[in-house]
């Protein structure tokens, strides 16, 4: 079959679907220009009332209670954690003060002796920690786990010969 001016029919089809891609190019682009429009005044416009939002919020005096508010809360908190701290190093000094009747309770000792340092204990805990620790040591290097009778006095000594 053969169409006007000689033209091969898969030569007319050829033609019309470039046409086709044209035409969806041309309309994708003009789409997307328009919605580029549309999101740039969109996004002016939302930016100018987000600003006045925040204005208004900035300045209302429920947002200045509330704000009041989560400050005393801080204060308090901060209050509370500092005695809940307090109270920590107190009981894990408590219990680096007694004397251990097992090894498991010797490590559980050693292990408080740790917590208490690391939030900041000192002083006679801190003693006592390092004492429990040179006791454990030489128990375990000795593999005397007999808690009824006390480590020897070289258990204490750091090596050192005295002069």
């Amino acid at each position: 079959m053969d169409f006007p001016d000689g033209m091969p029919w898969w030569a007319v089809v050829i033609v019309v679907a470039v046409q086709a891609a044209v035409s969806v190019a041309v309309a994708a682009i003009q789409s997307n220009r328009l919605n580029l429009h549309t999101t740039n005044t969109l996004k002016t416009a939302d930016e100018k009332d987000r600003a006045g939002i925040e204005e208004q919020i900035e300045g209302s005096p429920t947002i200045k209670r509330i704000e009041e508010k989560l400050g005393n809360d801080f204060d308090h908190f901060a209050e509370v954690d500092k005695t809940v701290r307090d109270i920590k190093i107190l009981v894990l000094r408590g219990s680096l003060l007694r004397d251990p009747r097992s090894r498991a309770e010797h490590e559980d000792m050693l292990a408080n002796g740790r917590e208490y340092i690391r939030i900041g204990g000192n002083g006679v805990g801190h003693i006592r920690y390092q004492i429990l620790e040179r006791e454990y040591r030489w128990r375990y290097e000795h593999d005397d786990w007999d808690y009824t009778h006390p480590v020897p006095e070289e258990a204490y000594q750091d090596g050192r010969e005295e002069t």
